[in-house]
């Protein structure tokens, strides 16, 4: 199995990977109303925006089978230079936008090596912090890599209004 940038053609299987995590492993931790409204929010065209940016990375096995995918971002909010283009230079703080594994593929590193690829992208970019809005099924899973409870916080959204906690690392 290999990381490498997601292309156009893999938005599909994002949303599979995306939509199918949060049905099956995020819902012993949140409402049915509130899963319904956060996947209603989901949809292929969304993933196609920061694929463009190289923003977002994933785990095959060669075959076009995606296990998991993540998206790394130096900014928290959809900001980016007026004409489209990124931004170029040091990152300040590079933020966890997304990391999810498909629910057959949980407990076999997947996530671990997903994380620590965007980590040292992060690193690359030279961003002093990591920050991510977890879900509350993935707090300790953060934690096991370095990550400090900041507090919690709601994720807003089209249709949901979700708990997540705000976590940090700083990075060397």
């Amino acid at each position: 199995m290999s990381i490498r940038l997601a292309v156009s053609s893999d938005a599909s299987a994002i949303y599979d990977v995306h939509t199918s995590s949060i049905r099956e492993i995020c819902s012993e931790y949140y409402e049915k109303e509130e899963i319904k409204a956060w996947i209603s929010r989901q949809n292929e065209q969304r993933y196609l925006e920061y694929i463009a940016k190289a923003e977002i990375v994933v785990m095959d096995n060669g075959i076009k089978n995606l296990k998991g995918f993540g998206h790394l971002s130096r900014h928290n909010g959809d900001e980016t230079k007026l004409d489209g283009t990124q931004e170029q230079g040091e990152w300040d703080e590079a933020f966890v936008k997304a990391l999810y594994v498909h629910p057959d593929h949980v407990g076999k590193g997947i996530g671990h090596q997903l994380l620590d690829h965007l980590q040292n992208i992060a690193q690359q970019k030279q961003a002093k912090k990591l920050t991510v809005f977890s879900t509350l099924n993935a707090i300790s899973f953060y934690e096991k890599h370095g990550f400090k409870v900041i507090g919690m916080t709601k994720q807003r959204g089209n249709c949901a209004n979700l708990c997540c906690t705000k976590l940090e690392k700083l990075l060397e």
